[in-house]
């Protein structure tokens, strides 16, 4: 369906279904993308969940000072897991790169802890 000025897509038919099947909730968002041979392709980024139970030290770019760093210096140093917790939607939109460098990246080998 097209609707208000400029012209633009409403999802309606359908879309309740999705949202309950996928179990989405505030927060996430769904990507949609054109691959190189113009399928039309979907993806969901889930929301941040972020838990009360963990087992190490969690840090978010809203709260980033100095005491901060200083923790994250200790568990670097310690060889402890930390988390870093990036909301890309306070900010600029840098998160956001074109599916080209997506694609080129994937030919990269990447292991946990670089």
């Amino acid at each position: 369906m097209n609707a208000g000025q400029p012209r633009r897509h409403l999802l309606t038919t359908g879309w309740s279904a999705f949202v309950n099947k996928k179990k989405l909730v505030s927060g996430d968002a769904v990507l949609f993308l054109r691959g190189e041979d113009g399928e039309l392709r979907l993806g969901v980024r889930r929301a941040a969940q972020l838990k009360s139970s963990s087992n190490f030290s969690s840090i978010s770019g809203q709260q980033l000072n100095l005491g901060s760093l200083t923790d994250i210096v200790n568990a670097l140093s310690t060889r402890c897991a930390f988390n870093i917790h990036y909301n890309p939607r306070i900010g600029s939109s840098e998160f956001i790169i074109p599916m080209h460098k997506f694609l080129k990246s994937l030919d990269y080998s990447y292991s946990v802890g670089m």
